[in-house]
């Protein structure tokens, strides 16, 4: 069976991004993770406030559940965002940032 990163990446970078994808599969499908996404989609973000003050400052604030908060958390421990910035991959970065 072809795997989107043997479609979309040159076997080299493949290769080297491989062992993160499996273990970063592994920690996407534990229970724990699926208890975060469950949680965040129950509990949708939303914004409390009234938006502005009389001066236009914003007194809005965006409220987000538990499960949010902790797959915030683990996009940050493992860099998603910062993958296509870091440029490690060259052109591929950005492919590599959405197949993670």
């Amino acid at each position: 069976m072809l795997i989107a990163t043997q479609v979309f990446l040159p076997s080299r970078v493949a290769s080297k991004i491989s062992p993160d994808l499996e273990r970063f599969g592994l920690k996407v499908l534990s229970k724990d993770v699926f208890s975060y996404v469950v949680s965040a989609e129950k509990s949708p973000p939303y914004l409390s406030g009234s938006g502005y003050d009389a001066f236009g400052h914003r007194t809005s604030r965006l409220v987000t559940s538990e499960g949010w908060k902790k797959m915030l958390n683990i996009g940050h421990q493992e860099g998603i965002i910062a993958i296509a910035y870091e440029n490690e991959y060259g052109e591929y970065s950005r492919v590599v940032q959405f197949a993670k």
